[in-house]
């Protein structure tokens, strides 16, 4: 299983830059240790460190298409982003509330405002259905962010649908087959797959394209 350390190290540093701008001075080393021990766990093949860190990345490509977006909102996105998948277990169903939960334990100890507690946990709640929350302001860039990858160059699509059957390798091939397909075609029968109009006329139609091109090769696995 391959480690992007310098994802880590991106990770570490966006942290470092939110908690200096929340002003807070105490624990957060700590913190950020327990972070990146959960996103190093052994059955991440794919949300790891590289996911948040590319993310990140693709949260300030989006800023330009959100003029009013502050620091405050965008520390508030890259905190969600940094606490989304902190609990993962592919075999749960409810693992963006455990990872809300453990937000809200983990920001309250470190003294956050709770006003912006309550923001970075809706936005991590946004990543269960990719739905819009019209109460979230910049519901869009977190979703489309955590979606970008389904439009990647072929070759990292195709590792990122690797490594999602890597993480789901307790399920049986017939049934993955079947599971998978209908999550993917769950996103090829939405209006659009992203919700930023500037960020969908560029990306949409590449990861139609992709999501396309997996379903049939699932399908052309399960005819062998």
């Amino acid at each position: 299983m391959h480690r992007d350390l310098a994802s880590t190290d991106r990770l570490r540093f966006h942290w470092e830059v939110v908690c200096l701008h929340l002003e807070i001075t105490s624990a957060y080393q700590d913190v950020l240790d327990d972070i990146v021990s959960k996103y190093s766990e052994p059955h991440r093949e794919y949300h790891n460190a590289t996911h948040i860190a590319k993310m990140i990345y693709c949260l300030n490509y989006l800023d330009s298409f959100f003029p009013k977006l502050d620091l405050e909102d965008m520390n508030q996105l890259i905190m969600a982003t940094i606490f989304h998948d902190v609990i993962y277990d592919p075999r749960a169903s409810n693992n963006e509330e455990q990872s809300a939960d453990y937000t809200k334990r983990t920001l309250e100890r470190l003294g956050v405002d709770q006003s912006f507690i309550l923001n970075v946990m809706a936005y991590i709640l946004c990543t269960k259905t990719h739905k819009i929350d019209s109460s979230v302001p910049y519901s869009a860039a977190m979703i489309d962010a955590d979606l970008a990858i389904l439009s990647a160059d072929a070759s990292e699509y195709d590792e990122y649908a690797r490594a999602i059957r890597v993480e789901y390798g307790f399920v049986p091939n017939e049934d993955y087959q079947v599971g998978r397909t209908k999550v993917l075609q769950s996103f090829l029968g939405r209006d659009s797959i992203y919700h930023v109009a500037g960020y969908r006329d560029e990306f949409e139609a590449k990861a139609r394209e992709n999501i396309a091109r997996e379903i049939a090769s699932l399908n052309a696995t399960e005819s062998r």
